[in-house]
């Protein structure tokens, strides 16, 4: 891990209030006013920082200035692992001090209170206090490499056949094979609807075969000795599978993923006929993973909310992925996309008053009366298409309809750049203000954040960081009443502790005590 302090770098360590800040307000995690220094310490101290400019300074002389500022001796296992080498200037005391609260951040929420833990502990209690974060990323990496192939590998299941793994494929076939067959009753022309029955038939098929390749998949998440990332998504449409089996190939065949050797549950290639027994599946994939990238998506779910949450309370990371396509990319999706998918999209932006955007609606030369005015004509025309076409699994039919559909391509547009907006403002709130961007770990009373990225390459770099303990932090402080721990890429707050002594006092008091 690297950290970065922006306020510990600004300090002239020259200076007796600098220097005096950096020991008891950051290194000890006390409220200081260095106006308080009286005049005989500050001569000391003015004489301390004299000598240390030629010199070096060592465990011993360390503990006589925190003694000199009414702080606690430090062990010397703990002044060894802040300070390798165990003689130090004040460019390595600053160095040193800021990754100290770094490690603070990540391991406790408290400076004072990781320094009161960690100062008198020796080097083991140390590095077994802060786990993981200890090992190197060349060892890590070096670990991912030496892994044995599993004794199971997974089965691909093709993109435009993961929707053949969801509940709501199989209910939606026997649904329109029944409406077929009452279609067929009351026909005088049954052969119209032979294009229609033979693709239910090969559907029926896959659907068979792909879930028994999803079980086979399912057998190899429960066995592997290794599940390192979790990714939480909420599929229902054919439409969302594909995305998320676009997005899961695209980070994980990456080369700085792929020669890791990574392994990760992908729900795009897992079934369970049980619902129950998958709700405990993903439970335990959620609790044996070091992370859990978290699909945003156009609506989120229960379910997945709760594994986004669970996995903060575990002071693990979350990834959110966001989507920011480009308008024109956005459009070909959406021309591809199911028309039921069109017409919730714009029933649910009208609910939500989402079309009245000044901003949005001058660049598309309109206003909010003449936008719903064609949406609604549109919403108009499908349903009239529907009256006559009830089988939603006729692919052909939608595709013809799309295709004669004047007004088919300006709704999409419409909808690409409300998408686009809708998205941005969604990736802003998560970063921002969302209640679930925070959780408390029930076991430390760290503040954990989620890591909001917009893109394939930013998501691939902080992944790598997560796995190979190589993250790049700045230490941050707001005017807002706290200091961050931000995560360089994303830009998100990671890890936070509050100006509120009030709230300080409280939280680590009853923390611990309850």
């Amino acid at each position: 891990m690297q950290f970065e302090d922006f306020d510990i770098e600004q300090l002239n360590l020259d200076n007796v209030d600098d220097f005096s800040l950096l020991i008891v307000k950051y290194f000890c995690g006390k409220q200081f006013n260095p106006e308080k220094i009286d005049e005989s310490n500050r001569n000391l101290l003015k004489k301390i920082i004299s000598d240390l400019g030629s010199n070096y300074l060592n465990y011993e002389q360390f503990n006589e200035i925190l003694l000199l500022f009414n702080q606690d001796r430090i062990s010397e296992d703990f002044f060894n692992y802040l300070f390798t080498g165990g003689k130090i200037t004040l460019d390595i005391l600053k160095k040193g001090i800021v990754n100290f609260r770094g490690f603070s951040f990540l391991n406790f929420g408290n400076i004072k209170f990781a320094y009161k833990k960690l100062s008198k502990m020796k080097a083991f209690e140390i590095e077994k206090m802060l786990g993981n974060y200890t090992i190197s990323s060349t060892s890590l990496e070096n670990d991912y490499r030496k892994r044995p192939n599993p004794i199971i590998s997974i089965e691909t299941i093709k993109k435009e056949n993961t929707w053949y793994l969801g509940y709501i494929s199989s209910t939606l076939i026997k649904k329109e094979s029944k409406l077929l067959e009452d279609s067929l009753k009351e026909c005088e022309d049954p052969e119209r609807f032979e294009p229609f029955s033979n693709i239910l038939q090969k559907m029926d098929i896959e659907i068979q075969e792909n879930r028994e390749m999803g079980n086979h998949n399912t057998k190899a998440y429960l066995i592997w000795d290794y599940i390192d990332v979790y990714i939480a998504t909420s599929m229902r449409k054919n439409c969302d599978f594909e995305e998320t089996f676009e997005i899961i190939q695209k980070i994980f065949s990456d080369k700085r993923i792929k020669e890791l050797n990574i392994r990760y549950f992908d729900p795009t290639q897992s079934y369970c006929k049980l619902i129950r027994d998958k709700g405990l599946i993903e439970g335990l994939m959620l609790k044996r993973a070091t992370c859990t990238i978290y699909m945003v998506q156009e609506s989120d779910t229960f379910g997945k909310d709760s594994e986004l949450a669970s996995t903060l309370a575990q002071k693990k990371l979350v990834i959110a992925f966001i989507p920011n396509y480009e308008e024109d990319e956005l459009i070909m999706k959406l021309n591809k996309y199911p028309l039921d998918y069109i017409r919730e999209r714009i029933l649910i932006f009208k609910a939500e008053d989402y079309f009245n955007d000044s901003e949005i609606l001058n660049k598309l030369d309109t206003d909010l009366f003449k936008l719903n005015e064609f949406l609604d004509k549109f919403i108009k025309e499908y349903d009239e298409y529907r009256l006559n076409q009830q089988f939603f699994l006729w692919n052909e039919k939608e595709e013809k309809f799309k295709e004669q559909n004047p007004n088919f391509k300006k709704v999409c547009k419409v909808l690409a750049i409300y998408t686009k907006n809708f998205w941005n403002k969604r990736a802003k709130t998560l970063k921002e203000s969302h209640p679930l961007g925070m959780q408390i770990d029930l076991n430390s009373g760290v503040a954990n954040g989620v890591l909001v990225v917009r893109d394939i390459n930013t998501c691939v770099k902080i992944l790598r960081g997560i796995l190979t303990n190589s993250l790049e932090f700045e230490i941050k402080h707001y005017d807002e009443g706290y200091t961050g721990l931000i995560e360089r890429y994303s830009g998100s707050v990671y890890r936070l502790i509050t100006d509120n002594e009030l709230l300080t006092n409280s939280f680590w008091n009853f923390f611990f005590k309850i």
